[in-house]
Order: structure tokens, then sequence, then C-alpha cells
């Protein structure tokens, strides 16, 4: 089997160790203070004459207003946060099927690399010809993947130094050497993706030209054919560059020059030289949607942004160099340098390029060593993976591929990019063919409340038993007892038991508490006490222990009611159990196996007293000791912060004798589980 940790982005522990401590300082400010009921503030003089009502609600909408915006903001912020930090998975086709929008195989391999947050595209987005630097010694890991801003200050520095020189200051060999030498300069941006890079590639496409033309070397490179018209090959290239942005002609000082750029212009615009077409249908249908695939990219031409409005997909360019670069709202998309004069078809595809290479070429590769842990691939396309990892640069890049066209977990073929090491790595099926994870944890913590629950000692049962003898009516009175403010008090030590089961980021889980009460109550009982839930009769009278039952059982003396002889019986428990299940979801990278901030809502049922518990939890689940946690077995440990209520119900001391509830008393706690998932 291949190792399937190596490679992974390391999570960012400053943010984790300071989301903790920021979780620890909440709760010690819960656990610490207590409410009080504070005296309504008296509005002053001042307050009254400021103005009506309408102008303090304005201002009060204003400033609400204002937090919308920036809370929006801060949002927005963080989703792109994500976005960059999301798994990137390419999706390559299989017999011209794409499958990079199937949700089964978006589900399987969310689930299969642990990561519910993972974003899915087509083959085409990883072809990066365009952004693949032209130093062929350059290594895969060493691709930069954009031209550094350094290239502009060394452009615009040789312009500077050569546009001063007159043609008569050189010998035509010295201006040959040095056509050659700026040419090689242009180099340096070698992909333009961004408007700040053409001005000055264009300045010194001007400056190249003229070199070649006072070299008097009518030759390639410097001159070239476009169409049936021998050109100045660079002096045309600048002269395409200002067809786009004419205002770039401002630049160029010497009239000369500047005349020789416009007229390659203007052959452009008045059709002397023909444009020709790039097509952006998906080769794979055949078919283009201008609106659905401008939702999905934007176009840039040589680092000009372009829509793309013909129904047919076709867009004019003028023939030479054209950069072509579709980006994405969360990263970037497919790149090609397109030299347009150096094919003979009226029509370049430009999708349908990226697809053949990698949808075709790039699969072919991979299915020849499928079970190999580091399959054999071309050179270009390791370049590709190197670059579009550096695009992304915190996100994992994998590739999938749906095997003879099936989305099942044990046939998708899957390899992750491990960037510190320059090759693809197969990613086994390490969820044993079963999309659930466990993790069975174990813990203690501490529960407070706002209400007692103290045991009724028999002076209080014999006054309830008296009132409904006396009224021959069951007395309503509950036993349970409510603190007048909201002040926490130490309830009980409750130790945990609890099995989670995790899919995607679907929180599932079963377990048991077993509390031990921490005080005694003022009847000198520290344990737990109610009725029982049936009463057997054999067992002696009023075992069930309910008032009525002393009356009805002593029967009647002139049609008076009479209390019987009743032996008082409760259900005494030292530890408290508390039976639940809980659902909730699970956030962050690792939350397919278990690891993130995560909250769930429990529901369960205590056997003594008897009350519903229904608590809210948040919390976080970290794995200790590893950096990378993956695969089914890790260590993990768990910080549980929750709060809700235990309701009397039904058969209870706590509830009074005509409802089936009693008054909620709350519940708060926090609690440190530690286990393993599995």
């Amino acid at each position: 089997s291949c190792a399937v940790g190596e490679g992974k982005a390391e999570p960012d522990t400053v943010s984790e160790a300071q989301a903790m401590w920021n979780w620890l300082v909440f709760a010690a400010g819960i656990l610490t203070s207590t409410a009080r009921a504070e005296p309504a503030p008296v509005p002053d003089a001042a307050a009254i004459a400021a103005g009506p009502v309408e102008t303090v609600e304005d201002k009060i909408e204003e400033k609400q207003s204002e937090a919308e915006i920036k809370r929006a903001a801060r949002q927005a912020e963080i989703d792109e946060a994500n976005k960059a930090k999301a798994a990137r998975v390419v999706v390559l086709p299989w017999d011209n099927e794409e499958f990079w929008e199937n949700d089964n195989l978006r589900r399987n391999v969310s689930i299969r690399i642990a990561r519910p947050d993972a974003r899915f595209y087509p083959d085409i987005d990883l072809y990066q010809a365009g952004r693949k630097e032209p130093d062929k010694s350059v290594r895969p890991v060493d691709q930069r993947a954009v031209v550094p801003d350094s290239a502009i200050d060394e452009l615009n520095s040789a312009v500077r130094e050569v546009e001063p020189i007159p043609f008569n200051a050189m010998a035509e060999q010295e201006w040959a050497l040095k056509a050659n030498e700026l040419r090689d300069l242009a180099e340096r941006i070698w992909f333009v993706d961004r408007p700040e890079l053409r001005e000055p590639l264009f300045q010194l496409y001007v400056q190249i030209g003229k070199a070649a033309e006072n070299s008097n070397a009518q030759a390639p490179p410097f001159f070239e054919y476009i169409g049936n018209y021998p050109v100045n090959y660079y002096w045309y290239l600048a002269g395409s560059m200002a067809w786009e942005t004419p205002e770039l002609l401002s630049k160029v000082t010497d009239a000369e020059l500047n005349s020789s750029v416009n007229n390659y212009r203007t052959m452009l615009e008045t059709g002397q030289i023909p444009l020709l077409k790039l097509d952006f249908t998906n080769d794979s249908e055949n078919r283009f949607d201008p609106t659905s695939f401008a939702d999905q990219y934007t176009v840039f031409f040589n680092g000009v942004e372009k829509t793309i409005t013909s129904e047919r997909g076709l867009e004019e360019r003028p023939p030479g160099r054209v950069d072509v670069y579709l980006e994405r709202d969360d990263g970037h998309s497919l790149s090609d340098r397109i030299e347009l004069d150096k094919f003979d078809e009226k029509v370049y595809f430009v999708r349908g390029v990226a697809r053949k290479k990698m949808g075709l070429s790039f699969r072919d590769q991979l299915l020849m060593f499928p079970n190999e842990c580091v399959p054999p691939v071309d050179g270009d396309i390791l370049n590709y993976l190197a670059i579009y990892q550096r695009l992304h640069p915190q996100a994992e890049i994998y590739i999938a591929i749906a095997n003879l066209g099936s989305t099942a977990s044990n046939k998708i073929l899957l390899w992750r990019w491990v960037a510190s090491q320059g090759w693809l790595t197969r990613v086994d099926d390490n969820t044993g063919g079963f999309p659930v994870r466990f993790a069975l944890l174990g813990g203690v913590g501490i529960t407070f409340s706002t209400a007692t629950y103290e045991t009724p000692n028999d002076e209080t049962l014999t006054e309830l038993a008296e009132s409904s003898a006396v009224s021959g009516t069951p007395s309503p009175t509950s036993i349970l007892t409510s603190a007048d403010n909201v002040s926490l008090v130490p309830l009980a030590f409750p130790i945990n038991i609890q099995l989670r089961g995790h899919y995607g980021r679907l929180l599932m889980m079963i377990g048991q508490q077993y509390s031990l009460r921490l005080a005694e109550d003022e009847f000198g009982d520290g344990g737990w006490s109610d009725k029982f839930q049936a009463w057997n009769a054999a067992d002696g009278p009023n075992t069930h222990y309910d008032v009525t039952d002393c009356f009805e059982q002593g029967g009647t003396v002139d049609e008076e009611p009479v209390i019987a002889d009743c032996a008082v019986v409760l259900r005494q428990r030292t530890w408290q159990r508390l039976s639940y299940t809980g659902l909730g979801v699970v956030l962050g990278r690792n939350a397919s196996i278990g690891f993130g901030y995560r909250g769930y809502i429990r529901a369960g049922w205590y056997n003594a007293p008897h009350l519903v518990d229904l608590t809210g939890h948040l919390g976080v689940a970290t794995a200790p000791f590893v950096k990378n946690p993956d695969g089914r077995v890790n260590p993990v440990v768990d910080l549980d912060f929750w709060g809700g209520a235990g309701i009397p119900f039904k058969d209870s001391l706590f509830v009074p004798q005509d409802k089936k509830l009693g008054n909620p008393g709350l519940l708060f706690g926090f609690q440190v589980l530690a286990g393993l998932t599995f």
C-alpha cells in the first residue's frame, strides 16, 4: 500500500491555539458570572430633549446597518480564506464523459480523503502551458507560476537604456546582438496574466523591433510573414497590443517608431491582416453557453479582461502571441500561451487542446500503472501540477478518475500531489469500504444547575398526603425548588462514555453518563431519589409512592377520606444515569475523521430524578501529538461546553400531581473527553 499521509497541508496551529484560548475564556466567564436584576436606567433630560423617538431609531438602525456591513465583510474574508484552504480535486473524464459535477463522486471522494469541504474541477483547470517557464532546465518544484513584479523593473530599465540610442551610434552587428539580448529579456515576462505587465512588454517590443530594423537582417525570428505580409515581428506584436489598448501608443514618444507600430495596428483594424479565431466550446459536448461560461470563468487575453458573448464560443484575436488565462472566483484555471501565426488552422480550440493533454494523455498515463504508488507521468504534466499547487499554496491537490465510468467508492482512482517531492502518489482507500468513521471517548466534567432536586422528608410527604386527603383531590404541589436568581450551583460530577459516528460533516452519537452528586441536601442525603416508576402491590403498600394512594388506600369513614398508614419507599441511587443520543455537525478540514469545531443537540433520559435532558453542545476535537491526522485510527481529545434544560417528566416527585411536566431547571456544564477514532 502507498503512504497516504505525505504532503498534506499543515494546520494553522497558532489559530487553533488562539481559538482554544477563546473557548476557555468564554467558559470561565459563564462559570464565574451571576445574573442579577438591575433597576431600569432613568433617562435624563438631555436624552429626552435630543429629539423624537424616530431619530433615535434611525441612529440605531444606522449603527445596526454599519455593524451588518462589517460583519458581512468579516464573513466574506473568512469564506475567502476557507476557499484557499480547501482540497481541490481535479476530475479527469472517462470516455469523453465528465464527472466533476457528479454528486455521488463528490460525496465518495470527500469522505475518502476526509475533506468534506473539498472542491471539484474539470480536467482543463490543471492545464498550465502558459505559466510554464520557457527555461527547460527549471524543475517542476521550482516553477514560479506567476511573473514576479521585479520583471517589470528589469524591462523598464532595459528600455530606458536603449531608447535614446540613435540608429547610427552602433554598427549593424551590434544592433543584431542587442536585438537578441532584448528578445531574451522579453521572456522574463513569459505569461501576461495582469494589466501591469502589458506596458513594460509593449515598450520592450518596440525597442526589439528598433534593434532588429537597425541590424538590417531581414530574417526570423525578428521578421516573419503574418498572412501574406512580411512584417517586423516585434513591431507587429506591439501593434497588436495597441489594437487591444490604443492608449499604449502614447507611451512611444519617437514619432518614427510610433508611426511604424501604429501602421500595424491600422492593418489589423481595417482587416488587411485578418483576425484568427479562438474557440471556447467544450470539446466533450461541442456546445457553448455564454452565461454558464461567464458564471464559471473570467477570461483574460494578454492581461485584458474580456467577456465571451458569442453563442458559438468564438473570440477573434490578432495573429501572433496570445496569452489566455481563465480565472475562477475561488482560484485559478487554465493558462495557455498561443502563437497564432505558428499553425495552419483558422481556429484554435482552447479547451479542446487542454482536454486532449489533460483529459486524454494524462489519464492514459495514469491508467498504464494504476497500482503504482508513484505513477510515471511526463515532464509537462509534472510542471502543470507544480504550477497549479503554487497557484493554490494552501490547498491539497488531488486527481480523480471514475474508472470505467463508475462513481462507486471502491472504483474511483485517486492520487495526491506531493509538493515537497514533486510527484503524484496514489491515495489508498483507508475507509475500509465503509464511509462512516467512528470515535469512542470517555471523560469527566462538572454539572451546574439553577435548581435543586432535594429528597423530601417524611414531614413534607405527610403534608402532601394530608392536603390531598382533606381536599379529596390531588395536590398540585411540586417539590422542585428553584433559585430566585440565576446562580450556578455545582450539582454533579459526571463520567461520560460516548460513541460517535462521522459521515462527512454529519455527527451522530449515543452514550451514557453516570453522575455522582457533589453535595448533600439539607436532609443529609447525598444521592439521587425519586418515585418508583411502577408499584407492585405484592411488594408492600404504596411502594409506588403516589401521595394520592395514601388516602385512596385508607378508604372513607362517614364519607370522609381517611389517611392510610402508608409505607413511603423512594427509589434511591448513588449514581445518576443519563442515556442519550445526539445529532450535529463538525466544521473544518478534518471534519470527516472527527476533528474540528463542532456543535450538536443532545436528548436523553435521567433515571433519578426522572428528567428529560435537552441540551446544546459546542466544543472542539483535536488530535494530540499528531500534526496531520489521517486514516481511521487517531487519538482524540475533546473539550465540550454545554447548556440546556432538565425537564421533570410524568411520574416524578418534581412534577405537580395534576400535570405531566414540571418546571424545567437550567443545566450547564463542561467536560473533557479522550479516546480514539477508528
